[in-house]
C-alpha cells in the first residue's frame, strides 16, 4: 500500500512543471522525498534538481547516492562451501594426458653496449727552449 502511494506521488511530481515540483521538494520531508525522487526518471528528476535551491538539491543528491551504495553491494563471487572444495579435491585424475606445455619464446633482454669513455686528451705544453750554451 505504501509503494502505491509512492508510485502515485512519483506520477504527480513527474507531471508537474519542474519549477513547481522543485519548490515543494525544497521543503519536503526526507522520508517522502528520497523514495519519490529515487523512483523518478533521471531526466525528470534532473529538471527538478536544476530548479531546486542548491543546498536541498545537494542533500537530496547525497542521500540518493548513499541509497544506491546500500542497495547495490559490489558483485562478489561467494566462496564455495567447504563440501564442494573437498569433493573437488578427491576427484580422480583425468584419463587424458595433459597437453604439453608450450614454452613461449621470451626474447632476451636488450642490453645497450656503450663504449667506455675515451681517456682525457693530453694537453701538450710548450716550454721555452733553453738558450744554447756558449754562443751569442
Amino acid at each position: 500500500m505504501q509503494q502505491k502511494q509512492v508510485d502515485s506521488l512519483v506520477k504527480t511530481y513527474s507531471s508537474m512543471k519542474p519549477r513547481d515540483a522543485a519548490r515543494i521538494f525544497n521543503n519536503l520531508d526526507d522520508a517522502v522525498l528520497v523514495p519519490v525522487a529515487g523512483q523518478m526518471k533521471p531526466d525528470v528528476l534532473a529538471a527538478i534538481l536544476a530548479q531546486m535551491q542548491s543546498e536541498p538539491a545537494q542533500k537530496l543528491t547525497v542521500k540518493l547516492a548513499d541509497r544506491l551504495k546500500l542497495a547495490d553491494p559490489p558483485a562478489a563471487v561467494p566462496p564455495a562451501p567447504p563440501q564442494a572444495l573437498q569433493t573437488a579435491s578427491v576427484q580422480p585424475a583425468p584419463t587424458q594426458a595433459p597437453a604439453p606445455a608450450v614454452a613461449s619464446p621470451v626474447p632476451a633482454p636488450i642490453q645497450a653496449t656503450v663504449p667506455p669513455p675515451a681517456p682525457p686528451a693530453k694537453v701538450a705544453t710548450t716550454t721555452p727552449a733553453a738558450p744554447a750554451a756558449g754562443g751569442k
